[in-house]
């Protein structure tokens, strides 16, 4: 990576996961030591949606009242993962709209389709999926999309619950499918996210798919604690790593590896108003 490095944004991180949760506060000072000013934590659950928020306003408690620290400023999303579909019940969505309308929650995601591992029946996502469509056009913050082998259907049903006219914002997170998915999002003005994946050398298919997206439209995510990235890979992710993931980017677009962060971190900022 560079030595002079523009400010970064993690625009996903999960720090409340088994193997981070217990060294917050040293993975906060890493990521701050690596260049990284701000990352999105993303709620996945019921019982870690809370969590996430917890976290954030600690840390901004943090980096605004101790004098010397220095620690990236986080922030929360809520949401219901497609893993968890199957366990979603009505009484968890007036409790996700209402710790949505917090401050410090700058999105609603995780949400979406899982067709790989299916640990929920596809019937429950869709439904799960519907409903957080309708509350991200109800309430206005941006959706964090999780998709994988699910084709166009994620697509799909935005166009069936939104409609061109009125689509939600967002980000298709760890983006890992074709360019046709890819182009689909883009014409609906959705972000792309890009994790570590982009650095393996055995996901080629990946870093073609990023080539292509205008460095306009690219977030850069650690995923963490998952997807660590070349040469960091046998490690637990960690915000301090997405600086590799970002240069990645810069030598798949032909530009300089402070012009990509000052890009991505100004993607993420426009996206999640932060």
């Amino acid at each position: 990576m560079t030595t002079e490095r523009e400010g970064l944004c993690d625009s996903h991180a999960h720090l409340y996961f088994p193997k981070l949760v217990e060294q917050v506060s040293d993975v906060l000072r890493r990521a701050a030591q690596a260049g990284v000013t701000s990352i999105v934590n993303i709620g996945t659950r019921p019982s870690t949606n809370p969590v996430a928020i917890e976290q954030a306003r600690s840390a901004a408690a943090t980096a605004g009242g101790t004098p010397g620290v220095d620690v990236p400023q986080l922030y929360a999303t809520v949401g219901f993962h497609p893993h968890e579909a199957a366990e979603i019940v009505d009484e968890d969505w007036p409790v996700i709209e209402r710790q949505a309308a917090e401050p410090i929650v700058v999105g609603l995601g995780e949400f979406g389709l899982d067709y790989h591992y299916e640990h929920s029946p596809r019937d429950a996502q869709r439904r799960v999926l519907r409903r957080g469509i309708e509350l991200a056009l109800r309430i206005g913050k941006p959706m964090v999309i999780h998709s994988r082998k699910a084709g166009l259907e994620v697509i799909e049903t935005l166009d069936e619950v939104a409609g061109r006219d009125r689509m939600p914002r967002g980000v298709f997170h760890c983006f890992t499918d074709t360019w046709e998915l890819a182009e689909a999002a883009l014409e609906r003005g959705f972000y792309i996210g890009i994790t570590g994946i982009v650095t393996f050398p055995n996901a080629p298919e990946v870093a073609e798919v990023a080539a292509r997206i205008p460095m306009d439209r690219l977030l850069v995510e650690t995923d963490a604690p998952f997807c660590a990235p070349v040469p960091m890979r046998g490690k637990t992710n960690e915000p301090s790593f997405v600086g590799y993931v970002c240069d990645r980017l810069a030598a798949l677009h032909g530009i300089d590896p402070q012009v990509a962060r000052r890009q991505t971190t100004a993607n993420a900022r426009r996206l999640f108003g932060i």
